[in-house]
């Protein structure tokens, strides 16, 4: 039985064990429009953070489906700081220090992103980065494609790169607005960006998992 969504793409993402059931978790897309709105600072549906693919889960695949919610900034930065073992039931509630006011569905949410945005990788040399927009990426096309990855080297860490942006510490993939008083001038703005950025910063794209940190903050 598939999720009852009409998803225009769905594949299976994987499992998360529990401690009563598990949880088989499909992967898809959604028009923008179909719960994409974003709320407060939520990245919306559709784009390239956090929620920018719709998430399923059951515990049989022949059972029902259940949507998960769009993860919040506020709920990935707290999910960094628990530890928790997973029950099987989305309603359960966290107990823990700091508090969690969500369920367990909310958790869930936030750990399929941080697991998803720092483990999904590709082979280099099929994407490059825009030259005119750094934070994004495109398909190479077969001229540029010059030196491909052989069989031989696909054991070393050179040879795959990560897919997704990274998470920032503030909880999303795109840096919220500088705060600054109202009546700030444009110079104020952009030195309040600038520290923003210097102290948040954002990896490159297409990383290769050669420069990957062991202290990486997911």
């Amino acid at each position: 039985m598939v999720p009852k969504c009409e998803p225009k793409t769905i594949r299976v993402w994987g499992k998360i064990f529990g401690i009563y059931k598990d949880y088989i978790i499909a992967e898809g897309e959604k028009d923008a429009a179909a719960g994409g709105e974003a709320a407060g600072d939520m990245e919306a549906r559709g784009a390239t953070g956090v929620n920018k693919y719709v998430y399923w889960v059951t515990d049989s695949v022949t059972g029902d489906w259940t949507e998960l919610p769009n993860t919040t900034p506020g709920i990935i930065k707290l999910s960094r700081q628990i530890k928790h073992i997973f029950t099987g039931n989305l309603d359960a509630k966290i107990i823990g220090n700091p508090y969690f006011e969500g369920t367990e569905k909310d958790l869930l949410r936030a750990q399929i992103a941080r697991i998803s945005h720092s483990t999904t990788l590709v082979q280099s040399g099929i994407y490059k980065i825009q030259e005119d927009n750094k934070a994004e990426i495109t398909e190479m096309t077969e001229e540029d494609k010059k030196n491909p990855v052989t069989f031989d080297q696909l054991s070393k860490l050179e040879a795959w790169q990560h897919y997704s942006p990274n998470i920032l510490k503030c909880g999303k993939c795109t840096y919220p607005n500088p705060q600054v008083k109202e009546d700030a001038t444009e110079e104020e703005k952009e030195k309040a960006r600038k520290e923003m950025e210097a102290a948040d910063r954002n990896e490159e794209r297409l990383k290769l998992l050669s420069k990957d940190s062991s202290k990486k903050l997911v």
